[in-house]
């Protein structure tokens, strides 16, 4: 797994663009409801001018430009009282038209008046950074927003409106994920995950964008900067799908791993002709390379080889490998040096060299430029092709 944060010097930048462009949206929608919940004691059970209930409900609405108003408000009602035309908003004024979590007002406004003074904590809370306390306020707000969980959906509303922004707007998935310009998967290093925008704007693909903790069952950071990580198709959806990930079992892109060093590969060869080169016949092996004393880290990580099925996706990859080996042969154990001595009138350093010989990142705040840029230069150290 490829480290986000320590590869990328503007992230916080790349943050702040985000949780500002989010935060804007989220208030308005928090302003919206709490504004409706302010009128609905009003006008419940006490048959209210029709004409005065719909002019004040979209006068609302104008107010904070804050989308499908009709959608926002069918997150309070029963199925049955669904406000599909204008006339429809009448069932505001029934009391038999809320869902039971709904019905108390004055417990919702005031949630929602606490959720607006901390929106943009929710926004840009990184569990990565001071955990222990990171954490507890988070349970905090799980449990204190409870009883307004029908709302939190719509107000952090990553499946009907982040996901579906053009690249043309001020912010989205596709400007959030042009800017951290992750190249490959970080999960995998196995896949290109470019960004890529055409004339006029048109969409031409990006990358998804996994949820480390998964919005089903944390809506509260459905539009989190840290919590959203851009991935390919088959480590988001074929490989991680539904499984739930956390914190305690899993290891997130953006906490530390210095060097991308938590895990490393290596080989064992089959037969005599792999060993030297000359076949794939090697069996693919990816282990915890940390400190053994830190069990809760080396389960995350297993956790993270197991969920992805690391070990079994890079067994197709042995033809990489069988080509270091053929080097290290040929060579003497000395291609390295050879590519220095052969270029004497460009000295080489040996990063340089080790970018001709290999075709792939040396350092590894690069490796998320190419894929399989973490495999190659842990079997050219495994090898000692590298010190």
């Amino acid at each position: 797994m490829i480290a986000l944060r320590e590869d990328f010097s503007d992230l916080l930048t790349v943050k702040d663009a985000h949780c500002d462009f989010v935060v804007e949206r989220v208030t308005k929608i928090i302003k919206f409801y709490i504004d409706v919940f302010a009128y609905l004691p009003h006008i419940v059970d006490r048959k209210p001018n029709k004409k005065n209930l719909t002019v004040r409900i979209k006068a609302i609405k104008n107010q904070y430009d804050c989308g499908n108003y009709k959608a926002l408000l069918n997150a309070i009602l029963i199925k049955k009282s669904l406000i599909k035309e204008e006339e429809d908003l009448i069932n505001l004024s029934y009391r038999g038209s809320f869902i039971t979590a709904a019905k108390d007002f004055s417990v919702i406004s005031d949630l929602l008046g606490d959720l607006l003074n901390v929106c943009e904590q929710v926004i840009n809370i990184d569990f990565c950074e001071n955990p222990e306390s990171s954490f507890q306020l988070y349970q905090q707000w799980q449990e204190k927003y409870k009883p307004m969980g029908f709302l939190l959906n719509k107000i952090f509303d990553y499946d009907n409106w982040f996901i579906d922004l053009p690249p043309d707007r001020t912010w989205g998935p596709y400007q959030l994920t042009s800017k951290l310009n992750i190249r490959s998967c970080p999960y995998c290093n196995r896949q290109f995950t470019f960004s890529l925008i055409g004339i006029g704007g048109r969409k031409l693909g990006r990358p998804q964008l996994d949820h480390f903790l998964p919005k089903s069952k944390h809506p509260l950071l459905a539009l989190s900067f840290y919590n959203l990580i851009p991935s390919c198709s088959s480590c988001n959806g074929t490989l991680k799908g539904a499984a739930p990930s956390s914190y305690l079992t899993h290891l997130s892109p953006y906490e530390l791993n210095p060097k991308n060093g938590y895990m490393r590969f290596s080989y064992i060869p089959k037969s005599y002709e792999a060993s030297v080169g000359l076949s794939e016949d090697l069996k693919m092996c990816l282990t915890y390379s940390g400190d053994n004393a830190s069990t809760d880290l080396k389960a995350k990580v297993e956790g993270n080889i197991d969920l992805f099925g690391l070990v079994e996706i890079y067994q197709n990859h042995t033809d990489v490998v069988q080509e270091i080996i053929f080097k290290r042969k040929v060579s003497n154990d000395r291609y390295i040096d050879t590519l220095q001595r052969t270029f004497i009138g460009f000295p080489l350093s040996t990063e340089d060299a080790y970018r001709l010989a290999f075709g792939n990142y040396y350092d590894e705040k690069e490796f998320h430029k190419r894929p399989l840029a973490k495999l190659v230069k842990d079997i050219a150290i495994e090898m000692k092709i590298l010190p």
